[in-house]
């Protein structure tokens, strides 16, 4: 007999920390079947980020072993962009919710927008980029401003597209504002 189990083998945060950790809430159903010693594999070749992704993020702190597919070189370049990966950093605190479950960054987000003014003008389309959001709050706070700047589509989407981490798994985009 033979189990298939696809998907990403640490489990996202949770908001409740006390109870995630009291009944081990934290711990997925994959990692738990790893430490119980079945058998696995681990993805070798990605076919999707681009390679300062790869060398920058993914290699050092989470595979560092995997390997790009040459299909990953021939991403073209993004207008008006120096590196296909950087950080861009702030000293701005942020906002906690009052009922503390959630977080936003009043700078970050016009930082965000400022980014994408810049990618539009260098001809980008806004349909080809999404931005990610660690917290819920913050993606709220983003599609509020970024749908009052940039417009809103029929079904009141953004034309961005704005995503949690959780919610952007297993999906690509040509330009991805993290």
């Amino acid at each position: 007999m033979q189990f298939l189990k696809l998907g990403v083998e640490l489990q996202s945060c949770l908001g409740v920390y006390d109870l995630a950790r009291e009944y081990h809430l934290d711990v997925s159903m994959f990692e738990r079947l790893v430490r119980n010693g079945f058998p696995y594999t681990t993805l070798q070749t990605q076919h999707r980020m681009n390679t300062e992704i790869t060398s920058n993020i993914i290699r050092p702190y989470f595979y560092p072993d995997i390997i790009d597919d040459t299909s990953v070189l021939e991403y073209p370049d993004v207008p008006g962009m120096d590196k296909k990966c950087f950080f861009w950093t702030h000293e701005s605190r942020e906002t906690t919710t009052p009922d503390a479950t959630s977080r936003w960054n009043d700078q970050e987000v016009k930082m965000i927008v400022e980014l994408i003014s810049y990618l539009k003008k260098q001809g980008i389309e806004l349909d080809k980029i999404t931005v990610i959001a660690a917290y819920s709050a913050q993606m709220m706070t983003l599609r509020e401003v970024i749908g009052s700047t940039f417009g809103k589509l029929k079904d009141e989407r953004t034309v961005v597209s704005i995503e949690t981490v959780d919610s952007f798994q297993g999906k690509v985009s040509f330009v991805l504002l993290v």
